[in-house]
């Protein structure tokens, strides 16, 4: 599953999220996936900029936006309740429209 999160048009930014089942993990499915829907964000939708965010310890997850060129910017401490009331923090990657096609 992937599909764009929080899009503001307003200000030409958009964020993806992803799940995928382990077992369709590790056949890079999902980084053909990520990078078409960059493609897709920045050409059909005039987009400029893109987040991904990824639970620290998540490291299947967080090496996608590392494959496809994008910046860690950093950590959003107690980002989201993972569980029974419990806080996780979460990595934050960003790419750029101009970032994409220098890659």
């Amino acid at each position: 599953m992937i599909g764009f999160i929080r899009s503001d048009t307003h200000n030409k930014k958009t964020e993806i999220g992803y799940w995928m089942s382990q077992y369709a993990q590790g056949k890079g499915i999902m980084t053909k996936c990520v990078k078409a829907l960059c493609h897709f964000a920045f050409e059909e939708l005039d987009m400029n900029r893109i987040q991904i965010k990824c639970a620290i310890g998540n490291t299947p997850s967080s090496n996608i936006p590392k494959r496809l060129g994008f910046y860690f910017e950093g950590i959003e401490r107690d980002r989201e309740i993972y569980a029974q009331d419990t806080f996780r923090d979460l990595e934050v990657y960003s790419l750029l429209k101009n970032d994409f096609y220098s890659i």
